[in-house]
């Protein structure tokens, strides 16, 4: 019985997501890698600063992707090493991607000098709570009938 409650506690804690999916290292190693001054906003690839996989829709971004960006540092640094060789333009304001990053504007906006601005949430998702997912609380759910079943089945043997 023991071994089934551990195993269904366990199971329930792999089930709670984790604090969060956005990968927040990315503007620092933007930063990093083109020697930059400012390390950009995460905007600059999410839509609106929010960081769920779905909002990687900035012109920016896509461009990324099209140089081969994935989900590491090595695909980042090769993207917009291949940007910079191109002179990639996302936004058309005659100043490459790479460029505005070093400047410390914003390569989707065609307004010359505009920085890029997170919204005061997003980018740090250490800061929220985590979010238990209902996969966690069905299987806490189990467990606790279990538990309430093993007692009472030891109460009635007890009175016996």
């Amino acid at each position: 019985m023991k071994a089934l409650v551990a195993t269904i506690v366990i199971a329930a804690a792999a089930l709670i997501p984790r604090l969060g999916q956005a990968k927040p290292e990315f503007p620092p190693d933007i930063a990093h890698h083109l020697s930059a001054s400012v390390v950009p906003a995460c905007s600059i690839c999410h839509l609106e600063g929010k960081t769920g996989g779905i909002t990687v829709v900035t012109p920016f971004a896509m461009a990324l992707r099209a140089h081969g960006f994935t989900d590491s540092e090595d695909s980042l640094n090769s993207a917009l090493d291949g940007m910079q060789s191109d002179g990639t333009d996302s936004d058309g304001d005659g100043t490459s991607d790479v460029e505005e990053l070093r400047l410390g504007t914003d390569p989707n906006s065609p307004v010359p000098g505009a920085t890029t601005a997170d919204p005061t949430y997003g980018c740090n998702l250490a800061s929220r709570p985590p979010r238990v997912g209902w996969g966690a609380v069905a299987l806490s759910v189990a467990a606790l009938v279990i538990l309430g079943r093993r007692r009472r089945q030891l109460a009635r043997s007890a009175e016996r």
